[in-house]
């Protein structure tokens, strides 16, 4: 073992011939580690996706129901004014 060069020990034939699998192995787990985070990664986005545009169909189904209570709101007191509009004239000509 050389003291003042450490790395020259790794450089030693019989040295290198153990790392490399070693380093290949370690670096074909990683390569998959990676793979399984990114595939985790990108199906967690497609699901949270999916959820955004299903929630913004219901909320668009939402306030369309809810235009159209507003709009046969407006005609129901429309119609309502009109029947008060129509007694009050039928009051009218009773009096005169």
């Amino acid at each position: 073992m050389n003291m003042f060069f450490p790395l020259a020990d790794l450089l030693d034939p019989g040295t290198l011939a153990l790392l490399i699998p070693i380093v290949a192995i370690i670096g074909g787990i990683t390569t998959g580690v990676v793979k399984i985070f990114t595939n985790h990664q990108k199906e967690m986005a497609r699901l949270m996706r999916e959820d955004l545009n299903r929630s913004h169909g219901d909320s668009q189904a939402l306030v369309d129901e809810i235009r159209a209570l507003r709009a046969e709101v407006a005609h129901v007191r429309e119609s309502q004014n009109q029947l008060i509009i129509n007694q009050d004239d039928q009051i009218q000509e009773r009096t005169q």
